[in-house]
């Protein structure tokens, strides 16, 4: 009885872990592309080689599942604060979110698809160590599988998509754009996480239905 006892408990330990590894959930994405327009202005010295139109360039960003939508009385317009982070590189160069961005979903009557944008602070490092802020990322994907306003938690089908960088600097505007050609999914260490809690909680129930 005992024994019975203490495999039970350890069944609900390991729902009670998957439960919280699942409201806890993040999601991952990659992106790449190609750049579209670069201006750089004089005196600004990137840590990488100059950007220009026809590099490639690759981003990350994270998005938290549980955040609230701030637009809760619109069924077809999500928007939440739930940009954990925000990454874009190109010629070794990295532009990245300063603090917590937002994302904004758009459900659109059919024929017209479905979008799904990013905006955030951004920062970056000089050549010489100089932090530059005061700059922005925003990043848009037209999809046509959002299915509602709430945040995507798998990869949309992919229409198109594009990215633009802005820095207001004193040696003038910094303005890089390009065009998204690729969106996958990024596993995330809670959804290993979760995996393996749910391999292990099947494993547990199938020693409890031999035993």
């Amino acid at each position: 009885m005992c024994h019975a006892a203490n495999k039970l408990a350890a069944m609900l330990i390991v729902i009670g872990g998957c439960a919280a590894l699942a409201r806890a959930q993040q999601l991952s994405f990659a992106f790449d592309g190609t750049i579209s327009r670069a201006s750089i202005p004089t005196g600004i010295t990137l840590p990488g080689p100059t950007i220009n139109s026809g590099n490639a360039f690759s981003g990350t960003f994270t998005i938290d599942l549980a955040a609230l939508d701030l637009m809760p009385g619109n069924p077809n317009f999500g928007m939440f604060q739930s940009v954990l982070d925000l990454a874009i590189v190109s010629n070794g160069n990295e532009f990245s979110l300063d603090t917590l961005g937002t994302a904004s979903v758009f459900n659109n009557p059919d024929p017209i698809p479905d979008f799904f944008g990013l905006d955030s602070d951004a920062s970056f490092t000089t050549n010489n160590n100089v932090l530059i802020q005061n700059g922005s990322i925003m990043v848009e994907f037209s999809t046509v599988d959002l299915g509602g306003d709430a945040l995507p938690t798998s990869v949309p089908t992919l229409i198109d998509g594009s990215m633009a960088i802005f820095f207001d600097t004193e040696s003038g505007l910094i303005d890089i754009g390009g065009d998204i050609s690729t969106l996958t999914l990024v596993p995330t260490p809670s959804a290993v996480a979760l995996s393996l809690c749910g391999l292990a909680l099947l494993a547990a129930l199938r020693r409890r239905i031999t035993s």
